[in-house]
């Protein structure tokens, strides 16, 4: 019987799955208690993919050993692989009950805890593996990746440098360090560092791609184009490629090449799995319009949206019947665009009849839009009479200029670290003698000390349920003043004055220099003139500011 233990772990260790499973057995035929083969015999069928059946085996061992360490932390690893992170927490808590210094189960106690959202926990757990083995990459690369969920960015960029430093030939860890350092604005150094984990991963279409990203976010355009073009040599079918040549065409100002490719977003990982399946055809200019029914279905964010409501009244008055499909947030603003006959909800199971449909991102595309046709007719967006009135009741009427404020979009989009400012920077727009009024729905932290220690903005938040009620305020004031967010949008499309705070980078629709924007006639770009300095466009903003106070009174 120890002889044919002895074979098996022999082909276990050499790989030879189907040989180690049928000699296990053979032991467990003989001797059916012997918690090492049952033990073995799990990771053999976890190794071979049958989870399930590894699962009875570690289970069969530990009803006959239930202190076996070793069972319990693999039994925790595949509870983990089954998505089942409180599961494995339970066997891993109890293998350190046995022993505190278990470096196995410190590191999946590590990585259940983040999967459960303890990420402060996690950390503990893995700090502590990784003083019992400073060079465990495994523990640090989770460590770095906890520390990047919680935008502890500088210390996210450290644990990636420790791990790379004990795996130098590893591309992914050479490119963390560089998205972070890209996050952080150090645009040289985040270059430099792709750079290494470009020689390091070789003709890699995904390496070459992300390069293209940084170059574009990076005003690079020329180089991130080739960049795109190499990732594409490596895989000619390669959609994230496309969609990187096709931002950085827009930003170029060449619309009609860029909202071409941005039609492939829909292959992408990103975009793919949020594609809207429907039987009826996609829209063109180049097909029938009149007497047809269009459904226009919102897919991305707010601002997008209310930026590309601006072509229904355009279908309409080729003779459609247009139909928006938009967030709940939405719905209320939508119905009330010239030309749109009627609204839905993306989340309604059943949608009104149509006969075509065009995703509202795709239609610049679908228009043929170039530089110099956007369609900037404003407003077309209007705000409830009923909602403005009550309003302006709600708001103190005390002659001065009535400004609102919009300091911060979404933090999970892509480019937030980028577009929104902390709102004590606002702080230098104080005493102008303007009421400012917040058109922020929402806080983030920080944000609420600053508001209780004085007012430099009117908090109103509570009542910003719906793009209805923002509308509504914004139609009350004197002027929006807002980062790139759906607050510039909204304004913008309304036809109100705005003024729009950009980053050094900015989006593509802002274009990349001058005042004026194609797409919203009544807004004025205040830009950057050195990437993550906000505080010269504050102090601009506020002389002009100061200058149209003046001026009214």
């Amino acid at each position: 019987m120890t002889d044919t233990f002895a074979l098996a772990l022999e082909a276990h260790r050499s790989g030879q799955l189907p040989d180690a499973e049928r000699l296990y057995l053979q032991v467990l035929a003989e001797q059916p208690g012997h918690a090492n083969a049952l033990n073995n015999l799990g990771t053999v069928c976890v190794q071979g993919g049958d989870l399930q059946r590894g699962l009875h085996f570690y289970n069969k061992a530990l009803a006959i050993e239930p202190g076996r360490t070793d069972t319990l932390c693999n039994r925790g690893n595949l509870r983990l692989a089954q998505d089942r992170p409180a599961d494995a927490l339970s066997d891993y808590d109890s293998v350190i009950c046995l022993d505190t210094d278990s470096l196995g189960a410190l590191y999946g106690r590590g990585l259940a805890l983040g999967m459960l959202g303890r990420p402060d926990e996690a950390l503990q757990a893995l700090d502590h593996a990784l003083r019992l083995k400073p060079d465990h990459v495994r523990a640090e690369t989770q460590r770095a990746a906890l520390l990047l969920s919680l935008a502890r960015l500088d210390e996210a960029l450290a644990a990636y440098r420790l791990a790379w430093a004990t795996e130098p030939g590893s591309a992914k860890l050479a490119q963390q360090c560089a998205t972070i350092l890209w996050g952080l604005k150090r645009t040289d150094e985040a270059l430099a560092v792709f750079d290494q984990a470009m020689a390091l991963g070789g003709d890699n279409r995904e390496l070459h791609t992300i390069r293209a990203s940084l170059l574009e976010g990076a005003g690079r355009f020329e180089e991130a184009m080739r960049a795109a073009d190499r990732a594409l040599v490596c895989d000619p079918a390669y959609a994230e490629a496309y969609t990187t040549k096709g931002t950085t065409a827009l930003s170029m100002g060449d619309h009609r090449t860029g909202w071409a490719l941005m039609e492939w977003r829909w292959k992408t990982e990103e975009t793919a799995p949020h594609y809207r399946a429907l039987p009826q055809p996609q829209w063109s200019i180049k097909g029938p319009t009149a007497g047809q029914t269009i459904l226009l279905h919102a897919e991305q964010g707010a601002g997008d949206s209310l930026q590309m409501l601006r072509y229904a009244p355009l279908l309409a008055r080729m003779g459609a019947a247009v139909i928006v499909c938009a967030g709940p947030e939405l719905t209320g603003l939508a119905a009330q665009v010239q030309g749109v006959g009627q609204v839905c909800r993306l989340t309604d199971k059943v949608l009104p009849a149509f006969d075509q449909h065009c995703p509202m991102m795709s239609l610049p595309f679908a228009f043929g839009t170039n530089a110099d046709s956007i369609p900037n007719d404003v407003p077309y967006l209007t705000a409830s009479q009923s909602l403005t009135a009550e309003w302006l009741r709600r708001l103190p009427g005390d002659g001065r200029l009535r400004v609102g404020l919009t300091w911060s979009g979404s933090p999970n989009q892509a480019n937030d670290h980028n577009r929104s400012l902390p709102m004590h920077a606002l702080r230098a727009l104080d005493g102008l003698g303007a009421q400012f009024i917040s058109l922020q729905p929402r806080y983030r932290e920080g944000d609420r000390e600053q508001l209780a220690a004085g007012p430099v903005v009117h908090d109103v938040s509570p009542l910003l349920t719906d793009f209805d009620q923002t509308a509504a305020l914004v139609e009350t004031l004197d002027l929006v003043i807002s980062v790139c967010t759906s607050t510039a949008h909204l304004a913008g499309g309304m036809g109100k004055p705005v003024w729009v705070m950009l980053a050094k980078k900015p989006d593509h629709r802002w274009g990349m220099e001058g005042r004026a924007s194609r797409w919203y006639p009544t807004a004025r770009l205040f830009r950057q003139s050195q990437a993550g300095d906000w505080d010269p466009v504050v102090a601009e903003i506020r002389d002009e500011l100061s200058a149209l106070i003046s001026a009214r009174a």
